[in-house]
């Protein structure tokens, strides 16, 4: 009988992308690794800062959307990171004006732009730190809120592991509290996640696109 595969994403699938996976040679973990936290703001305060939002997270996106209707964004400029939060933002016929596939490729884009010279950085109290230190060293005003917290939770896998879904730094964190890295494939969602998880191995693989569709679908392409 041909060994398993055994697979954990530090983010819970939904019953399809699991299916996905679901054949003779796979046994898929599935937890979350990270819980979301909004933290209040006043609304006029950032729909005042300017309008030229940097976002880079769709867990941003969402929470915004929660607190504003659309038609309250329609004067904003949306400039963000991943496809889910770019998709998120034209769904809700917002404008979008700009996206890449990282906050620090998002920076560079911005800083061609001279004449814009202040933009709002809604995000997480856990976001990287590139897209700040970029725009900051080229004279750009950041006005920074952020709406969200992280917080670590880890659990304890037992069981021997032959590939590890990231979706984030933070769950990276998260799961070492409680676990180590060792031989495991890392599939990683994007190069943000990729740089974190160059810390502890070099047997990593990067997602296609930044989906979750797109990181099990790398999952089934390297081991089918």
């Amino acid at each position: 009988m041909k060994n398993l595969t055994n697979i954990l994403s530090t983010k819970t699938l939904s019953n399809d992308l699991l299916k996905k996976l679901d054949t003779c040679s796979f046994k898929t973990l599935s937890f979350d690794f990270i819980s979301i936290q909004p933290i209040p703001f006043v609304k006029d305060e950032i729909l005042n800062s300017s309008t030229h939002w940097i976002i880079t997270s769709k867990n941003t996106i969402k929470l915004l959307l929660t607190n504003y209707k659309p038609n309250e964004l329609q004067h904003i400029n949306f400039y963000c990171v991943g496809d889910k939060t770019a998709k998120i933002i034209v769904d809700n016929n917002l404008k979008l004006v700009t996206i890449a596939l990282s906050s620090a490729q998002l920076a560079n884009k911005l800083v061609q732009n001279d004449a814009i010279k202040n933009y709002t950085f809604i995000c997480g109290e856990m976001r990287r730190n590139e897209l700040e230190r970029i725009l900051k060293n080229r004279k750009i005003q950041l006005n920074e809120y952020i709406i969200y917290s992280t917080t670590l939770s880890p659990n304890e896998i037992k069981q021997p592991l032959d590939g590890i879904l990231f979706f984030s730094p933070s769950a990276i964190q998260s799961y070492l509290l409680k676990n180590s890295i060792t031989t495991e494939t890392l599939f990683c969602i994007g190069n943000t996640t990729a740089t974190e998880a160059k810390k502890y191995s070099t047997n990593i693989i990067i997602a296609d696109s930044q989906t979750i569709e797109s990181v099990v679908e790398s999952v089934k392409k390297h081991y089918t």
